[in-house]
């Protein structure tokens, strides 16, 4: 899969709309304090509620759990930010997911987990890298790739491919503008269009 697609984009444009409403934790290893805070100031985060780190916390081990959740019990963030996944967790499992399920119950806190995706075909669901556990624990899972109806290549979709406490929203398309990302609106794209 391109890396690129605007998958953190996408994170860090909900993590600013949270920091309106109070504190949020982004935990990024692919970027550094000095590139977040330019894309979260690009996208309008109130930057006094925002929390970064670009430390990679260890979560195969017991103590890099505690050590998220010393983060979060300081913090009490609104929203939890982990991109990529992988840089945290080499192999996601369901005792990673149960763990960040925990967390997210007792802070409250809702937890967004950044995945790449498989090279592989296949349905989009099972496409994400590390145990099929990661896709079957979520709530909703969304999908960032290129749009196949954008014959420039400039144009992206978010879409559902899984929702299990509500319908599943529509497809939205966005592009990635002077460093923002900007909403283009709905789409017919389903799922089963991305290849």
């Amino acid at each position: 899969w391109d890396p690129g697609l605007g998958k953190s984009f996408v994170a860090l444009t909900v993590a600013a709309h949270a920091s309106k409403f109070g504190s949020v934790l982004y935990c990024a290893a692919e970027d550094c304090g000095a590139t977040l805070r330019w894309r979260l100031t690009h996208a309008r985060a109130n930057l006094t509620n925002v929390f970064t780190t670009d430390e990679v916390l260890p979560l195969s081990s017991h103590e890099g759990i505690q050590q998220l959740c010393h983060a979060v019990s300081s913090v009490r963030p609104l929203l939890v930010v982990l991109d990529p996944l992988q840089a945290y967790h080499p192999r996601p499992d369901r005792v990673l997911m149960t763990h960040l399920t925990i967390l997210a119950r007792e802070c409250p806190t809702a937890v967004v987990l950044i995945r790449h995706l498989r090279k592989s075909a296949g349905r989009s669901i099972i496409r994400g890298l590390g145990a099929i556990d990661i896709a079957a624990a979520a709530r909703s899972v969304l999908l960032v790739a290129q749009d196949p109806t954008d014959r420039k290549g400039q144009r992206r979709v978010l879409l559902h491919t899984k929702s299990s406490l509500a319908p599943a929203g529509p497809t939205l398309c966005f592009t990635i503008e002077k460093g923002r990302l900007a909403w283009r609106g709905r789409s017919s794209v389903r799922p089963e269009h991305i290849k």
